[in-house]
């Protein structure tokens, strides 16, 4: 069985989600600072859940509830697929909170062409790296403001545009819980570090460096000003996410001054048949 939750009840999940360190998503979900949805086995006494965050879709609580199990199956393949479909996604994401979970889900999914990722999470709670120091002669770092994004001449202000209304729903929101840190040369912005998702003292954070300016450290200084931000507006911790493969990603991770966590399993699941980096 399962059933969507209204938005009133989202709190009721919040047990759920305690104790697991990559989930900000999922809880900024249920503080209201990122939409999304909730599915859950029983709306009184939910003892596993589905959310659907802009991160991706998380499942969490009991792997062994096998009436939910078959009716997550029917949700996926009947309705979030086609919706996906409808809607230009590129991909429909799963990811798992236990290693129980991951076997549930290659179990559920077997007859569905699926990807599985081995994901890592990392965190940073003291950066390790001044990123200053390493800004080179002719380019600035600069926090993303009402003025920047209103700044239509700036080479990439779209994407940075797309990936901050994508979490948050709107620039307003964004600028009230998120924030962004950009490195910029002339009207080029040459790498840029969004907030993905903020829950109490935790954020997440992602990288996206223009391909012109790659292997050149932008990547890291932007990410480790994002950082610093962060850490100094209070936040305990910053995390970062990437797959086992995307080397580049941890390396820059490692850098700044995240130290790795935890790893765990996603499933990707094709739904556009070509897609471009965020």
């Amino acid at each position: 069985m399962i059933e969507e939750l209204p938005r009133a009840q989202f709190d009721t999940i919040r047990p759920l989600l305690a104790g697991l360190p990559h989930t900000c998503a999922a809880d900024a979900v249920v503080d209201g600072t990122c939409g999304g949805q909730v599915w859950v086995d029983d709306a009184a006494r939910p003892r596993c859940a589905l959310v659907a965050t802009p991160e991706g879709h998380y499942i969490v609580g009991d792997d062994q509830n096998e009436a939910f199990v078959g009716s997550l199956r029917a949700l996926i393949t009947d309705t979030l697929l086609p919706k996906g479909r409808a809607e230009g996604w590129l991909c429909f994401h799963l990811r798992c909170t236990s290693d129980g979970w991951s076997r549930t889900v290659e179990r559920m999914l077997e007859c569905i062409a699926t990807v599985k990722d081995d994901g890592e999470f990392y965190a940073c709670e003291r950066l390790d790296f001044d990123w200053r120091a390493a800004l080179p002669p002719g380019f600035r770092v600069q926090r993303a403001d009402a003025a920047l994004f209103a700044r239509a001449d700036l080479r990439n202000i779209d994407r940075v545009t797309r990936w901050a209304e994508g979490n948050f729903g709107s620039i307003p929101a964004f600028l009230t819980h998120g924030f962004a840190f950009c490195t910029l040369h002339g009207d080029d912005i040459v790498s840029w570090s969004v907030c993905d998702c903020v829950s109490g003292g935790r954020c997440e954070i992602g990288i996206h460096t223009d391909e012109r300016y790659r292997r050149r450290g932008f990547a890291t200084l932007t990410a480790a000003a994002a950082v610093d931000h962060a850490l100094s507006e209070g936040f305990k911790s910053v995390g970062w996410h990437c797959v086992r493969h995307n080397v580049g990603s941890s390396a820059t991770a490692r850098k700044v001054g995240f130290k790795k966590v935890l790893d765990y399993h996603a499933f990707r699941i094709c739904i556009a048949e070509r897609s471009t980096a965020m």
